[in-house]
């Protein structure tokens, strides 16, 4: 990153408003910084209240419910990077977004520059695989929905020895 970045605009000033140009060598070009992020919003998180009668359990779902995905190209000079406000960058596959949209209009906005992408998959942070432990799918007392088995694992005990985990009730030694 730090090889590139003589190549690149520098912002100054109270708001970062002004732009100065790099100074370049003979036939080189600018490079513009173009970073992509993702989030996922899901239906039932962050909900800390609920309508509900007097005296009565809250019966709150275990899962993350329903979610959306918001994937956007940013680069410092014009914010997000699409050709209309309403337009979206939410292709499936990743690699098709970058080839057939985000390039795409990258050289309509900087046509003598250069794009340096920078990704940050963080979605990836989340994954889990389907048979994962994980206390959210987990049932809090006996009976109730059956939970699939979990794949084997390891937990150390107070002693600091190493158990393994098969299933989710089974402790082998």
């Amino acid at each position: 990153m730090s090889a590139f970045q003589r190549r690149m605009f520098t912002y100054v000033g109270d708001n970062l408003e002004i732009s100065m140009q790099p100074e370049l060598q003979d036939a080189e070009k600018p490079v513009v910084l173009v970073a992509h992020d993702e989030s996922c919003f899901s239906s039932f998180e962050g909900k800390q209240t609920i309508w509900m009668e007097k005296d009565r359990q809250p019966l709150r779902p275990k899962g993350q419910g329903k979610s959306i995905m918001v994937s956007e190209f940013l680069c410092e000079c014009h914010g997000r990077l699409a050709q209309t406000p309403v337009q979206q960058l939410l292709h499936p596959e990743l690699v098709k977004q970058v080839q057939e949209k985000a390039i795409p209009i990258f050289k309509i906005l900087h046509p003598s520059a250069v794009a340096l992408f920078a990704f940050d998959n963080s979605q990836n942070h989340h994954a889990m695989a389907p048979d994962a432990l994980v206390a959210s799918r987990l049932n809090l007392s006996d009976g109730g929905k059956h939970v699939e088995n979990t794949r084997k694992g390891v937990f150390f005990d107070n002693s600091g020895s190493p158990s393994a985990i098969c299933g989710l009730q089974l402790v082998c030694r």
